[in-house]
């Protein structure tokens, strides 16, 4: 298609923010924590082309599968926990594509290919747990069951690396995330893992589209939740993002210390609100904390401010720690 005949059938797939009324058609809409089919159509109408690859490492109920073979496209799954038979059992840190595949390898779904792209892929969609929201399963190693923030995103970052290493230069990673609540407070998980990618991985953030959210309060609890909501000051979650990096080149995930962890951390934020992207009050906030430093004598390093929420003070300056230094 051409960009006359996208914008024709699919008026608002040029623009930042997605509306989706009801699901399409493609996985298990029962699957909970899956994404609809239409946001998979989308990427794929907007980055790649008939037989091109696409890659997804989380691939729940297959969404992307139905989607990709409908389209024309060719598609690899795979999943710590499988559904289905055409979903290779892998973990998406350490997913290993380099050889040629052997025969438990699954059918790549086509409707007509019959072999491997090499294992270059034009695009990536990666749907990963939002942290410890969902558990998925009862798996040590699943990333729903990380210990806390800091471990969240350093194995997020493991995943990056991994996945790095199968997308064509030029190629495109589609990175779908939201973010979450903790003790009463929103935690940006989001843009934490968007600018570490930003930052680090040889990638150009070409694109942050918004989708809203339809149907994850169910009808019995709705009053509950907005009683909660009016009490404690909060809202409820009615979209997501959907980051559209872009590979540049040969290049390499970046290692090593990037700048002093409040610098770097100070500019990230500042760049989030230049863009107006969300959650601008609690951006400001975090740039405020990290503004009003303390030297901690017990380790010779800066710190957050303490915050009121001492439990999460030492998750949050881990987690400063990880998305600098990886």
């Amino acid at each position: 298609m051409n960009w006359r005949d996208l914008s024709t059938a699919y008026p608002q797939i040029f623009d930042s923010l997605w509306l989706f009324p009801k699901r399409g058609e493609g996985g298990d809409s029962k699957f909970h924590g899956g994404f609809i089919p239409q946001v998979a159509k989308y990427l794929m109408l907007r980055y790649t082309q008939t037989d091109n690859w696409v890659l997804d490492p989380f691939a729940g109920s297959g969404t992307t599968g139905d989607v990709a073979k409908g389209l024309g496209r060719h598609c690899f799954m795979s999943d710590l926990s499988p559904t289905r038979e055409d979903i290779f059992k892998a973990d998406a840190r350490h997913l290993d594509l380099r050889e040629e595949p052997v025969c438990d390898y699954p059918v790549p779904i086509s409707k007509s290919c019959d072999v491997y792209p090499n294992f270059r892929f034009d695009l990536a969609i990666l749907h990963p747990p939002y942290a410890d929201i969902i558990r998925f399963s009862g798996l040590p190693e699943d990333l729903s069951n990380c210990s806390d923030l800091s471990v969240y995103l350093q194995e997020m970052w493991n995943v990056a690396v991994n996945i790095d290493q199968y997308v064509k230069p030029k190629g495109f990673v589609a990175l779908v995330l939201g973010d979450i609540y903790k003790d009463g407070q929103v935690v940006p998980l989001s843009f934490l893992i968007m600018q570490q990618w930003r930052t680090r991985l040889p990638y150009k953030l070409c694109a942050v589209y918004i989708k809203d959210i339809q149907g994850n309060i169910k009808d019995n609890t709705e009053n509950l939740w907005k009683y909660r909501h009016f009490k404690n000051g909060t809202n409820a979650f009615r979209h997501e993002y959907i980051f559209v990096f872009r590979k540049q080149g040969g290049k390499k995930p970046k290692g090593g210390i990037l700048a002093e962890p409040t610098d770097a951390i100070a500019r990230a934020v500042e760049d989030m609100v230049a863009q107006n992207l969300a959650f601008r009050s609690v951006i400001e906030d975090l740039l405020e904390q990290h503004r009003r430093q303390i030297d901690m004598e017990d380790c010779g390093r800066h710190c957050l401010y303490p915050s009121k929420f001492p439990e999460w003070d030492r998750s949050w300056d881990n987690a400063e720690k990880v998305l600098i230094y990886g």
